[in-house]
């Protein structure tokens, strides 16, 4: 299981790769093997990353990183879940300031060692799945900042956060309307299009599979979080983590869809951080989350 999730995330990273081989070296020619064999390095210890993950989840039922529901937090309306098919108009950035069909690389093709590769790895995941991490994946499929109250505390419920709320409502339209260009031009199929073998136990959404928007959102919010409470970054980029590998586990989504929705996420924060709109509302809201904390 280690090299096929290992070659799931080369196939996503060499071809960008190829771009980079056309560099000179000190003598002038390319040295495209020098390059190859660094990016590979990079790409096996993501992918180790990825597979210890992934083998958590499917060592035990009991593991820590399941996701810890508050008291009143299981219900969508108290969650305040998000749909990706009614969003609001771009509020901070637009789709134009992040261009991630030229800064993606394409996935791996459906027939290639590569593809098969990520397809084995749902299927792997699939087979290894509790009823404990299914249950976790179908909680995570509500998109909701809430979703990090397991590692931000009782006070991170929404009734303490108002202006939170309102700003990552914005920041999830802004970051879904960021993917959809991406999404329509790799067209990928999702996992249970591909093979029939895939039995997805979340909601089949109809839409291409790369870059995952679960994935990006779980990373756009971690990433900001993490700027609001920069004390709880490990736990909040370690939930970010489960929940966008519960995607995989769900069978809606390949590996590779979740790293490329981890780069989009940082591509998309990169633009709301230079925005003084949104740089504004993250200094208001993170008084209100550090004060819903306990924090000073």
């Amino acid at each position: 299981m280690r090299m096929r999730i290992t070659n799931a995330i080369v196939a996503l990273l060499i071809p960008n790769l190829l771009f980079g081989a056309r560099a000179p070296n000190q003598s002038g020619s390319p040295d495209r093997g020098a390059l190859i064999k660094a990016q590979a390095t990079a790409a096996s210890e993501q992918g180790d990353r990825l597979l210890l993950r992934l083998t958590r989840w499917a060592d035990s039922e009991s593991t820590s990183r399941q996701p810890k529901d508050h008291a009143g937090q299981n219900s969508a309306t108290q969650d305040h879940c998000m749909n990706p098919d009614r969003l609001a108009p771009e509020y901070y950035v637009h789709p134009s300031e992040v261009d991630l069909i030229h800064i993606l690389a394409p996935p791996p093709a459906i027939d290639s060692f590569q593809g098969k590769a990520d397809l084995q790895a749902v299927l792997d995941a699939q087979r290894a799945r509790t009823p404990a991490q299914v249950e976790s994946a179908r909680a995570d499929a509500c998109l909701s900042i809430i979703r990090f109250a397991d590692v931000m505390g009782p006070g991170f419920k929404a009734a303490n956060l108002p202006l939170t709320i309102i700003f990552f409502e914005h920041v999830f339209s802004d970051d879904q309307h960021s993917i959809q260009p991406a999404k329509k031009y790799f067209n990928r199929p999702r996992p249970f299009v591909t093979d029939p073998r895939v039995s997805a136990i979340v909601e089949r959404q109809n839409n291409p599979s790369y870059p995952s928007g679960h994935a990006t959102f779980a990373y756009v919010a971690a990433i900001l979080l993490a700027d609001m409470v920069p004390e709880r970054a490990p736990q909040i980029f370690e939930r970010a983590a489960t929940y966008a590998d519960g995607r995989v586990i769900g069978g809606v989504h390949y590996p590779s869809d979740l790293e490329a929705g981890r780069i989009s996420a940082s591509v998309i924060d990169n633009a709301l951080l230079h925005n003084p709109r949104a740089l504004a509302d993250l200094a208001q809201s993170k008084v209100e989350v550090r004060t819903a904390m306990g924090l000073r």
